[in-house]
């Protein structure tokens, strides 16, 4: 054989290898677990009640933060949606002759695209410094961020801070941070 040869067969076998470790370690991390938990033995005389299929509250209080962050950010988009539409809308309906108000229009376009790219951009930055999920909602030259109440202490504060004055025009006193429960 020659020494090209044994050196792609060298490289298949670890890339086969590789390749199996990832497969195991996807299978370790995403396989459910299903150790029995000792000293509790199923009921067999119990009987269940719950219809397949029905929704059930568990972990409820770790599901209100994540279903309040949920319902804003859809609130928000929704409100977004509207306005796009009716920019569109506008835009459709004009002639040649309304030449301002097209430009009116495009020039709100833009700011929507914008304002949505920043609070984008800012939820992205907290999350990843905070390690938590969060909501930016601006509007006009003021913002509100809405973090876990658990999250908010001074550094925490210093850094949405900082964010917010790195990716916007926005001054810091109309920077607004919100604990939610």
């Amino acid at each position: 054989m020659t020494k090209l040869t044994k050196k792609r067969q060298v490289v298949m076998a670890v890339l086969i290898v590789a390749l199996a470790a990832a497969v195991f370690v996807n299978w370790y991390y995403t396989a459910p677990d299903t150790t029995p938990v000792s000293g509790l033995e199923p009921k067999t005389d119990a009987v269940d009640e719950t219809v397949p299929g029905e929704a059930q509250a568990v972990g409820a209080e770790e599901n209100a933060a994540e279903d309040y962050f949920a319902s804003v950010r859809l609130q928000r988009d929704t409100a977004r949606d509207e306005a796009l539409g009716n920019i569109q809308a506008v835009m459709a309906n004009l002639s040649d002759a309304d030449e301002q108000v097209l430009e009116d229009a495009n020039a709100n376009l833009d700011q929507l695209s914008e304002q949505i790219k920043q609070e984008s951009d800012i939820e992205a930055l907290v999350s990843a410094k905070l390690g938590t999920d969060c909501v930016a909602v601006m509007n006009g030259e003021a913002i509100q961020i809405v973090v876990p109440q658990s999250q908010i202490d001074e550094t925490s504060v210093l850094q949405i801070t900082e964010i917010v004055l790195d990716n916007t025009d926005i001054k810091s006193d109309s920077i607004k941070i919100i604990g939610a429960e």
